[in-house]
């Protein structure tokens, strides 16, 4: 069996670190959630908000109890417990939060996204449809190819 490696490595103090942040932007949107849920007639059904917050709990404190720990540090089990809380927090406070967000008419710019993928040098459909066929899908013609 083999021993523990070195837990104090800068590799995992920079990961926690990260984790931490995740954290703070999850702390964030669970803030956001709560300021709509008063600015609104929505609400949360408590027993899956108790079972979140609950599973949430105790892997994030399992996770932080272990990070914490001078003899039981083990980065394995800091960093597989505390990405599923995070994981956890944000679809329990996302969920909730897209239905405000479709309630309050927030814009969806799903052609603005397109043009700044396309932008970014991703192929789109529309190109990987005229390089499979060498036909533009929209006029129908034959494309030039040299």
């Amino acid at each position: 069996m083999q021993g523990r490696a070195d837990t104090r490595t800068p590799e995992v103090e920079s990961a926690w670190r990260f984790s931490a942040l995740n954290w703070a932007l999850g702390g964030a949107m669970v803030a956001a959630l709560a300021v709509s849920l008063a600015l609104t007639d929505f609400s949360l059904a408590l027993p899956g908000l108790a079972v979140a917050a609950g599973y949430i709990a105790v892997y994030g404190g399992f996770a932080h109890a272990n990070a914490r720990s001078p003899r039981r540090r083990d980065p394995q089990v800091m960093f597989i417990l505390a990405p599923m809380a995070q994981i956890v927090l944000f679809a329990a406070a996302m969920t909730p939060l897209t239905y405000v967000a479709a309630a309050i008419n927030v814009p969806i710019r799903t052609r603005t996204c397109w043009r700044s993928i396309a932008r970014s040098g991703s192929t789109s459909r529309r190109s990987r449809a005229t390089s499979t066929t060498g036909r533009s899908p929209r006029s129908g013609s034959a494309s030039a190819t040299t």
